[in-house]
């Protein structure tokens, strides 16, 4: 199969972005997920990452909250998209920020948050 779709690239001679295959998958994955989302592709996990923060999180806000202990892309892509990333302890069970640590600065500071970003530290959901 993925063979298959190799010798429809070259045929077509479409090797980046809007082939016809890449608009396939957009399809079936928008399909799959239904609820009338739109799906695109990108290049990389950073730049997935600005287009969902950028599509969810409030804009002219100052902060976005994210756990003290994640990847680099995550407050990068904040950075990116006009946040402060403010970062959070986590817990140890759950490798996510502590619910009082999150209320105590949404408290403080709710109105210039635009918004939180959460990640699955080691795939630990």
């Amino acid at each position: 199969m993925i063979a298959a779709d190799y010798a429809a690239i070259v045929e077509r001679g479409i090797y980046s972005n809007s082939g016809p295959l890449e608009m396939q998958l957009a399809r079936e994955v928008s399909d799959l997920i239904g609820h009338d989302v739109s799906v695109a592709l990108v290049t990389s996990g950073t730049t997935a990452l600005q287009l969902a923060i950028a599509s969810t999180f409030r804009p002219g806000r100052r902060f976005a909250l994210v756990p003290s202990f994640t990847f680099p892309a995550g407050p990068l892509a904040l950075r990116w998209c006009g946040f402060e990333p403010i970062f959070l302890d986590i817990e140890f069970s759950s490798w996510q920020p502590g619910i009082s640590s999150v209320q105590q600065y949404i408290q403080r500071h709710g109105d210039e948050i635009g918004g939180i970003l959460l990640t699955n530290t080691f795939g630990v959901a």
